[in-house]
């Protein structure tokens, strides 16, 4: 049975509304009647397409997610057989783009989530972000030499990732001021 487009159509709406409501106040403090409110759907599409808060809530950020790779690919657009110093450039680059990207929404879920836990992101977690940290370890772990223990690797990785966090922080609070 082919799906209908308008159908498609409220699909996406409801992702899109979702995921703003979820960056914005948390699974906790969001509700339908909001999430309804922003996308002109009812109650009913909500159930119809997701069947609870929670399943819409993983979807929600799934979508970000894959929304944002698919603008900005986690290698930048540098070639695998580039050198590696041009390959964690790419990464890099393709990180702050996401962070800085106001259409990509998938890190204020995130937040959302660290802020106040819920649980429901860790098949999400593992299907998506883990292979992106597996892939920017193993850059790392090119670049730094087999030598280098997996500790020392791992604060390597927190730190260019606490740099580009920094660097967006700083940014989004002279925004602001």
């Amino acid at each position: 049975m082919a799906k209908r487009k308008d159908g498609e159509d409220t699909r996406s709406r409801i992702l899109k509304a979702a995921g703003a409501v979820f960056g914005e106040k948390g699974f906790h403090a969001a509700t339908h009647a909001e999430i309804c409110r922003r996308c002109d759907a009812n109650s009913a599409a909500i159930n119809y397409y997701f069947h609870s808060k929670e399943a819409l809530y993983i979807e929600s950020w799934r979508s970000a997610l894959q929304s944002s790779l698919a603008h900005h690919p986690p290698d930048g657009g540098v070639a695998a057989e580039a050198p590696p110093e041009q390959r964690l450039y790419g990464r890099v680059r393709s990180l702050l783009d996401r962070i800085l990207d106001p259409d990509c929404i998938e890190f204020e879920i995130a937040n959302a989530e660290i802020l106040n836990p819920t649980g429901l992101l860790v098949e999400v977690n593992r299907e998506v972000i883990e292979p992106l940290q597996r892939a920017m370890r193993a850059l790392l772990a090119e670049l730094l030499g087999e030598r280098v223990p997996e500790e020392e690797q791992a604060f390597c990785e927190m730190s260019v990732l606490a740099q580009c966090f920094h660097v967006v922080m700083r940014l989004r609070f002279q925004r602001c001021t």
